[in-house]
């Protein structure tokens, strides 16, 4: 079995990372990556890298890293942080891999394990590291949290519906934007509908307003007739935020078994709605309908429930 070798995306981010480096930050860097990979043992090799990884914020900085493709998001120190942990690893037996990195993310102070979490597709290729990804996922930190939820494609790839579904929802009552949940479209299923559906009908009942962005996580054929009805309300809510992600919704996760009313209103709304971002997804579901057009009648007043 081949020793551990970082993935090539890794190589991508150092590159952007290293154009920019001044030439005494980089001399820094590169220093403390010759003094780890050059260490006699594993031991050794561990303890300089958790000294220069508590350095990594006062030498690199926390500057957000710029030429990177879209949907990376990265600040110097916690590429540098990843650079460490992956000069270590290259030291150790492929047996060794998980202990390890689960031994400095405990070491670790909660700059270090939000680098070690959003790098967590970095370091292994495999669900190796699942454990401590859910580890990570029960805490308090938003901060943290939002290291493994956001912008994270681990929990996508390696996560059951369970877990992934969990994750959702804690972003929600965390008040966390679930747009940037990578891979929640493809990961969408009924239980994750329902459940998301069920936190809407508390909300409404305690007399709150549900999470703006809990329709991308709801499927809408997946709801019962009056829960269906409910969610089109939401279309037309005095929330342009409601209305947006409540359409987007729609756009991404609906099915095409709409009433004749919601059209109604639908194409009602869009002569006043002032909401520019708003009209692009309402002119969008417009396009995308492909049903006879029929006339449409004004539509009737419904109770929301999401029974």
């Amino acid at each position: 079995m081949e020793d551990f070798v970082p993935r090539p995306q890794l190589s991508l981010l150092t590159s952007a990372l290293s154009k920019q480096l001044d030439s005494l930050t980089a001399d820094w860097l590169n220093t403390a990556l010759v003094k780890i990979a050059a260490s006699d043992d594993l031991q050794t090799a561990s303890e300089l890298q958790l000294q220069y990884s508590a350095m990594a914020r006062r030498k690199l900085g926390s500057a957000t890293i710029s030429e990177l493709s879209e949907g990376l998001h990265w600040q110097a120190d916690q590429l540098g942080r990843i650079l460490l942990i992956s000069e270590l690893l290259k030291l150790a037996k492929p047996v060794q891999v998980k202990d390890l990195i689960n031994q400095v993310y405990k070491l670790a102070d909660e700059y270090e394990k939000i680098a070690i979490i959003k790098g967590i597709d970095l370091l292994v290729e495999s669900d190796l590291l699942v454990e401590l990804a859910l580890h990570t996922g029960r805490t308090n930190s938003i901060s943290l949290f939002s290291a493994i939820a956001l912008n994270n494609p681990y929990p996508a790839l390696h996560y059951d519906d369970k877990a992934f579904n969990q994750l959702v929802l804690k972003a929600l009552f965390m008040e966390l934007d679930i747009v940037d949940v990578i891979g929640l479209k493809s990961r969408l299923n009924l239980k994750l509908s329902e459940l998301c559906a069920d936190l809407v009908k508390e909300r409404l009942l305690a007399g709150r307003q549900p999470p703006t962005s809990i329709w991308l996580a709801i499927n809408y054929s997946h709801l019962s007739a009056k829960a269906k009805l409910c969610y089109l309300e939401f279309t037309i809510d005095e929330d342009p935020n409601q209305r947006y992600y409540s359409l987007l919704g729609l756009l991404e996760n609906g099915a095409s078994d709409y009433t004749n009313e919601f059209w109604f209103k639908l194409e009602q709304w869009l002569a006043v709605e002032s909401e520019g971002s708003v009209r692009q997804i309402i002119i969008a579901l417009l396009k995308q309908r492909t049903t006879t057009q029929h006339a449409i009648s004004k539509p009737k007043l419904v109770t929301c429930s999401f029974e």
